[in-house]
């Protein structure tokens, strides 16, 4: 950020593209008893887009500020709401 020289902006999207499932084969809990949630499936979208967005401003040779903002994961998982 500080070899950055006036204001600059920067932006983007990534897509992301889980794969992920999952089978129950019964899970219990501590003691024995069923928990009473499903028994496997996919718990994750097709797709989703996360963005980000940078900003960064010199405000003389020596001293440079900056915000960025983004999604850190994006999966936007859902694993329901049984059990």
């Amino acid at each position: 950020m500080s070899r950055l020289e006036g204001t600059n902006l920067s932006g983007g999207l990534t897509l992301v593209v889980p794969n992920s499932d999952y089978t129950d084969k019964g899970s219990t809990r501590f003691t024995g008893s069923q928990t009473g949630g499903g028994n496997g499936g996919t718990f994750a979208p097709d797709y989703v887009v996360a963005p980000s967005f940078y900003l960064t401003h010199q405000l003389n040779d020596k001293l440079s500020v900056g915000v960025g903002m983004f999604v850190p994961f994006g999966a936007k998982l859902d694993y329901g709401n049984t059990g």
